[in-house]
């Protein structure tokens, strides 16, 4: 993708991909548009034997898809046809889902049906969304390096659809924390979330995005109140204590140094 605004100055940055493919003297190419023509004759006239794709963001229109010889493999971070789409880490924690893993595919016309060559897991415990794709970014690298070791023995077997879920993009607001649910489903907000959009809240008028949190067993009281003065919140059973918290404009500090700031009594509504 094109450098993107990034930083208080919305600054256009590169993203690491981009820079690090500069740094080694990589051609790098980035068509606001895939669609356009312009794209397909630039990738065109690179003669690919393959293509790669990974998190780019947009769907690869079919004539793109046939240009390269051995065609386009995307680096999938799901098991499919488990979290098809834009935002499959995400949707795993969400779900509760015990593992992940990387699924190499055959690209064709559709969302993430095509054929696969490769899958393998990764056990999800109580890791963030961040900490996961990293370590999915080293198997997915691992997978790809396996398959061009070993083009002229790769199989491919059909996928099939019994089972599929889509993993839509995620939103801001869908972000904001509902005390109401479980505290179980409130920690995998805030693990889910993390690093982005940030599960977030209101303390009064102030947003406070909570990047760690811990369940607290046992009958708590009602959502979204504050049973003590550590900002332990009720939730529809048990309760969340958030570990690290970020307000509005300000870095993210641990729970303790909030508190030194900003008194939050026993009672008080979040939310």
């Amino acid at each position: 993708m094109p450098p993107r605004p990034a930083g208080r100055g919305r600054i256009e940055t590169r993203s690491p991909v981009h820079q690090h493919a500069l740094d080694k003297g990589l051609l790098v190419v980035t068509p606001s548009r895939i669609a356009d023509v312009a794209a397909h004759s630039e990738l065109a006239a690179l003669a690919p034997d393959l293509v790669v794709v990974a998190a780019y963001g947009a769907i690869l229109p079919l004539s793109l898809l046939e240009i390269p010889r051995l065609g386009c493999i995307n680096v999938h971070a799901s098991l499919l046809p488990r979290w098809r789409g834009a935002a499959p880490v995400q949707r795993a924690i969400l779900a509760g889902d015990r593992t992940t893993g990387i699924t190499l595919i055959q690209m064709d016309r559709g969302m993430d049906t095509g054929d696969i060559i490769d899958m393998r897991s990764l056990e999800i415990g109580h890791q963030t969304a961040g900490e996961i794709t990293e370590a999915l970014s080293h198997l997915g690298g691992i997978m790809i390096a396996d398959m061009l070791g070993s083009m002229d023995r790769v199989s491919r077997s059909r996928q099939t659809n019994e089972g599929s879920t889509r993993a839509a993009k995620i939103t801001t607001e869908e972000a904001r924390i509902d005390f109401t649910k479980e505290a179980v489903q409130v920690a995998r907000q805030v693990r889910a979330f993390n690093p982005w959009p940030g599960a977030w809240t209101r303390l009064g008028t102030t947003r406070i995005r909570i990047h760690s949190a811990q369940i607290v067993s046992g009958p708590i009281g009602t959502p979204a109140i504050t049973v003590d003065d550590r900002m332990t919140i009720a939730c529809g059973t048990e309760a969340i204590r958030p570990l690290i918290v970020q307000r509005e404009g300000r870095r993210p500090v641990d729970i303790e140094q909030l508190l030194q700031s900003m008194r939050i009594p026993a009672g008080t509504t979040i939310g």
